[in-house]
């Protein structure tokens, strides 16, 4: 896969959370470009993105009070460009090589817009 697929990741106030999803994703050598929207978190949810390095986070943004998830996903769309684009939720571990797994599904399949996963049993 040439372009890599641009995430978005929208937290507040679950740092035990983010912190354990960033750091599955970031471990990960998938080709990804990370935008990072938290909505006015106090538990330092809004810390652990502020300090996490690496150079596929593309953009923060910090909202000082919880605007839910519509704000945040057009602010995403606005800055994404990719032919692919995904949403990560804080509460989640993908498992290594899901993006070149699904990628191509997207990309060769004109009646497949979105792939989701179920987190919950």
């Amino acid at each position: 896969m040439s372009s890599p697929v641009d995430l978005l990741l929208i937290t507040w106030n679950r740092r035990e959370y983010v912190e354990r999803t960033l750091e599955n994703l970031l471990s990960s050598d998938d080709n990804f470009r990370l935008y990072c929207w938290d909505n006015g978190s106090k538990d330092g949810a809004a810390d652990i993105i502020s300090e996490a390095r690496d150079e596929r986070i593309v953009e923060r943004h910090f909202s000082p009070v919880n605007v839910m998830q519509r704000y945040p996903t057009e602010w995403f769309l606005e800055k994404s460009k990719n032919e692919i684009i995904g949403k990560v939720d804080d509460d989640t571990l993908v498992p290594q090589g899901w993006i070149e797994k699904l990628s191509p599904l997207v990309s060769e399949y004109e009646k497949v817009g979105m792939v989701g996963c179920w987190t919950f049993w």
